[in-house]
């Protein structure tokens, strides 16, 4: 790694047939502790998330570690805004070996949380674990298969509002800032009970939810995917994280990905929901810190 501050700029991503050149917001940071360490690429979910949500919550606890990379996806943050096709998770993979290449990488940690985990699989399910030393999936599903068992979970245990708002998500009807703002203040308990009305994502203009939209509603790209086949090739070092009581990615989802990585490392965090972070950062960042430096090339 040629960096050795701090680090941020748009980048200039080069036009892949039909995906126009775009520029997108990235920040390097470097471990404060050590020269010559592990770097991590960080993945945001969502879709439609940006690197906030990780810089303010996480970045110092993973700096003590290892190199950090963040990424503000596509129409994301502080990146370009881009046509609808651009926000497709198809595009997000590829962007990710874009960026890799870009920061001279030969081995790096891919590490995604929810949808970022889904992306992060499809890396290795498109371009393998080569340039990988190692991959750190939290709270992502590896199939579609996923959506079944959320609205099973969300039939035991939500309320009439809420399982009537993710039914609107699916039929595409959280397409605007209001709309995605009234999703998070109905969802926002299940998705971390512990914080069952604190921490509300603050969305600005409707481009997060035309990006969600894209994902979850008709025809999305989060509604018809399969990364299993990629996945039983995968050899490098892998953490899978769960909260015991996620409802979207829950236990019984995720764990079907440590199954297919047969040497993976399964974490089940006890009274967690989907952000470990919040609901059990001591646990959350103990399992992390111990995979991290155990795994230092």
């Amino acid at each position: 790694m040629k960096y050795k501050s701090t680090y941020n700029q748009k980048i200039i991503l080069k036009q892949r047939g039909e995906i126009s050149s775009r520029s997108l917001y990235v920040e390097y940071h470097p471990c404060i502790s050590q020269d010559n360490l592990q770097t991590l690429i960080f993945l945001p979910g969502g879709p439609g998330g940006d690197m906030g949500l990780f810089k303010k919550g996480q970045l110092l606890r993973f700096q003590e570690w290892c190199n950090v990379i963040l990424i503000d996806p596509r129409g994301c943050g502080k990146s370009d805004p881009c046509d609808i096709i651009e926000y497709h998770m198809d595009v997000y993979i590829d962007d990710v070996e874009a960026i890799r290449q870009y920061f001279g990488l030969e081995k790096c940690v891919i590490m995604g949380a929810s949808y970022g985990s889904v992306v992060a699989q499809g890396y290795v399910n498109r371009y393998s674990d080569k340039a990988l030393s190692g991959l750190i999936l939290i709270n992502g599903a590896s199939n579609d298969n996923y959506l079944q068992d959320a609205l099973a979970n969300l039939n035991k245990i939500g309320t009439k509002v809420q399982i009537d708002m993710f039914k609107q998500l699916l039929e595409g009807r959280v397409n605007t800032a209001k709309a995605m703002t009234e999703y998070y203040r109905v969802m926002w308990p299940l998705y971390t009970p512990k914080h069952p009305g604190e921490k509300l994502p603050i969305i600005n203009n409707d481009l997060p939810a035309r990006i969600l939209t894209a994902g979850f509603g008709p025809g999305g790209f989060l509604r018809d995917f399969d990364f299993t086949v990629g996945l039983r090739k995968v050899r490098c070092p892998t953490l899978i994280i769960v909260g015991e009581n996620d409802w979207i990615n829950s236990p019984q989802t995720v764990s079907q990905t440590a199954k297919i990585i047969t040497h993976s490392e399964y974490q089940e965090i006890r009274d967690c929901g989907h952000f470990p972070f919040l609901d059990q950062p001591e646990r959350y960042y103990a399992i992390c810190q111990e995979w991290v430096c155990s795994k230092q090339v």
